[in-house]
């Protein structure tokens, strides 16, 4: 299969059959490279460059891979799946260790202070795969990674039952109490304050609480449930926000720091809409505090630039072999060139001598 639907080729010094075992080993034993120098007498550039062709040829075979969703029958009768009936997939998420640059890192930062990217695996009955997202900053939640696998083009794909939704009552917040809380959570990012990777350190909310009353001692503004109800919804606002002017996937946006509002045309606002029904409101509404929180949020914001599903990973590796043979094949027009131009300068003198002797 590697080889025939794949594409992977045996190369002038090494066969299809050495490749895929450097890969399986790698894989099964987590070895370093060096250890495989050692192990197959390669050098380290060559197990590096055999170990990405292999991986690539099997990013190809992801829609034989991949099973297709069945759901339990009603009449199942195995006592472990005949609780769930119609039920097609069972998923989840997955933390694997990762490496990044310092500057990151943050990002990457999980609850447990580990370094790690999100990876979302969906499996049928028998643990056989049927969907996988991988790429996702490891303080991205669960259900923001859910949710971007569901909208992209040829991403996951489930039935989407009706939801109720239930009316609470919240505390209204004056526009100055806004401003005044704002402020004080920029100040709290300052150097030695409370900030911290993914969130706030522990006793914020007694500081924002304290920072408020002296500020508007009468507005009776408490650190729970008011401030940090508040805080959420302004995370989820400037998250919002923050993904049309400057998201991996969207072209177009912009953000007008004195009219305080987010730009686009109407062109792509629609089509925007029709994915991202939730951003509605936005087109007609003022958000004056986003530049202030891209301060206390926007850097530890898990962004997703890098989260491929198979078939995003299938079309790079196709554009990326496909830029490397036309650079290869340029260098081999240009050896051809030197080792002619070489034999020429060599065969001259003898032909100037001969002319002499002549």
């Amino acid at each position: 299969m590697l080889e025939t639907l794949g594409g992977l080729k045996p190369t002038r010094n090494m066969e299809i059959d050495e490749q895929v075992a450097i890969f399986l080993h790698i894989l099964a034993h987590n070895v370093k490279n060096r250890v495989i120098i050692c192990r197959f007498h390669r050098s380290g550039e060559t197990i590096s460059t055999h170990f990405i062709r292999v991986c690539n040829a099997v990013i190809r075979l992801h829609t034989h891979l991949l099973k297709k969703p069945e759901p339990v029958p009603d009449k199942s009768t195995d006592q472990r799946l005949k609780w769930f009936k119609n039920c097609l997939r069972a998923l989840d998420g997955t933390y694997i260790k990762y490496l990044v640059p310092v500057e990151d890192q943050s990002r990457y930062r999980t609850r447990k202070n580990d370094i790690t990217t999100n990876v979302l695996g969906v499996c049928s009955q028998d643990m056989q795969f049927i969907y996988v997202l991988t790429g996702w900053e490891g303080s991205a939640a669960d259900g923001r990674v859910l949710r971007d696998a569901l909208l992209r083009p040829h991403g996951f794909k489930v039935p989407r039952p009706g939801m109720t939704s239930q009316i609470r009552k919240y505390r209204p917040w004056t526009s100055i109490e806004e401003t005044k809380l704002v402020e004080a959570l920029v100040n709290m990012t300052t150097p030695g304050g409370f900030k911290a990777d993914n969130g706030f350190k522990s006793g914020y909310l007694q500081y924002l609480e304290k920072a408020l009353k002296q500020a508007l001692p009468n507005s009776g503004l408490l650190g729970k449930p008011h401030i940090k109800s508040k805080i959420k919804t302004m995370k989820k606002d400037c998250q919002c926000v923050y993904d049309m002017v400057n998201g991996s996937n969207t072209s177009g946006f912009g953000y007008d720091p004195e009219k305080y509002c987010v730009t686009a045309e109407d062109l792509v606002w629609e089509a925007y809409l029709q994915v991202h029904k939730e951003v509605t409101r936005w087109k007609h509404k003022t958000f004056p505090y986003y530049e202030h929180l891209c301060i206390v949020f926007g850097k530890d914001r898990a962004q997703g630039n890098r989260a491929r599903d198979f078939m995003e990973m299938e079309q790079e590796v196709n554009l990326e072999e496909e830029t490397q043979d036309s650079y290869d094949d340029f260098l081999d027009s240009e050896e051809v060139s030197c080792t002619t131009a070489v034999q020429h300068d060599e065969t001259s003198p003898s032909v100037r001598s001969k002319k002499r002797k002549n």
